[in-house]
């Protein structure tokens, strides 16, 4: 005769909760890192153009032409970034599912 394993149980009760607790601050630790890795980069992209932009033309007293170029910068940088944020994050995943007999 051929033993057969039987498959592993879902997690009931405290061990259910204890799983989708975990999982819910492992996609809370995602998030929050998604938010601060893009924050950052943001600020970069999009006040680094306008606010040189701004700038140059009070030097050069050529106001408003570079802060509309630094503007359009700025628009094209965000959607890298965004675009690129999205790329890098989308193809993680997490199970936050309510497990079988689990939490309410």
């Amino acid at each position: 005769m051929v033993s057969r394993k039987l498959p592993a149980k879902e997690p009931v009760g405290a061990k259910a909760d204890e799983k989708l607790t975990a999982n819910r601050s492992r996609a809370f630790k995602l998030f929050a890192g998604a938010v601060i890795d893009m924050s950052w980069q943001l600020a970069l992209v999009v006040l680094l153009p306008l606010v040189g932009g701004y700038e140059l033309d009070k030097h050069w007293h050529i106001f408003p032409a570079l802060t509309i170029i630094g503007a359009v910068i700025a628009v094209i940088g965000y959607f890298l970034v965004v675009r690129r944020m999205y790329k890098q994050y989308s193809n993680r995943s997490i199970d936050t599912s309510i497990p079988k007999g689990g939490a309410k």
